[in-house]
């Protein structure tokens, strides 16, 4: 042919939900130096910025460095993928969520048991300031989000705090230990920011991982932003206690109640 060489490619083109638009090479293609058929392969990994923002548009292009007439034939795509090692979460995570702390994403099934735990390896706040991007040391099962149903979407809890409470073996392993604010009315209790594990002893009533017991009047006192894992034996327990505040605890893996009013007249 007497025409120059030309090049071409097939490109991804996308638009996002913010108005902005990125462009992505999807394979590279010889250059042309005639109008015979000419075969394009490649392998095309998604970036993060796709990942971590929402497209509103994605479409195939073919562009070039010329204007010519084409016809396009037997294009195919074979689409790996893999679970996500990715959760995008609230801004408000930043500085609080450390490297190396283990969050819980509940089960995304009506199974309770499909519940993940993972850690965290980074974080990044994105572009809008409003969310933040937490990459994770494993993936994970794709979560259901609130995007596909704000009824049913999983949770994300904060597993790990910087002081630690970890009972100890005992002969009998569903025996750890247990914490007992015992017939101490007035006097304010703050109990915040505790990872509490291994504690509760199965079958001994009162020993419980936090146990509030004929307390009175406990106004003021609180329980707040604590984490109470792999209990033996409930979590929180209040009993013959008044005016308790218990707030923003994450309860994991666990025997029995929760969080409980003994008698009923707390």
């Amino acid at each position: 042919s007497s025409q120059d060489p030309f090049e071409f490619k097939p490109v991804l083109r996308v638009e996002h939900e913010s108005g902005d638009k990125s462009t992505y090479a999807l394979a590279d293609c010889a250059p042309a130096e005639d109008s015979s058929w000419q075969t394009c392969e490649g392998f095309f990994i998604v970036p993060e910025e796709l990942v971590s923002n929402t497209a509103k548009l994605l479409q195939v292009r073919l562009v070039g460095s010329s204007q010519i007439d084409y016809d396009i034939d037997n294009i195919s795509m074979d689409i790996h993928g893999s679970d996500p090692n990715v959760l995008v979460v609230e801004s408000s995570v930043a500085g609080k969520w450390a490297l190396g702390a283990e969050i819980l994403i509940t089960s995304h099934t009506t199974n309770f048991d499909d519940h993940q735990v993972r850690e965290i390896t980074e974080i990044n706040l994105l572009q809008d300031g409003d969310f933040a991007r937490v990459l994770l040391n494993a993936p994970l099962p794709r979560p259901t989000t609130v995007r596909d149903s704000a009824d049913f979407a999983v949770e994300v809890a904060l597993l790990s705090r910087n002081i630690v409470l970890e009972g100890g073996a005992d002969v009998n392993p569903l025996h750890g230990g247990h914490f007992w604010v015992f017939h101490t009315p007035i006097i304010s209790q703050h109990i915040e920011g505790l990872e509490i594990k291994n504690f509760g002893q199965q079958g001994i009533l009162g020993r419980y991982p936090i146990h509030f017991h004929f307390c009175g009047d406990s106004s003021g006192s609180v329980v707040l932003k604590n984490s109470v894992r792999n209990s033996n034996q409930r979590a929180i327990v209040v009993h013959g206690t008044d005016n308790l505040r218990v707030e923003e605890n994450v309860v994991f893996n666990i025997h029995g109640h929760a969080i409980i009013l003994e008698d009923g007249i707390e």
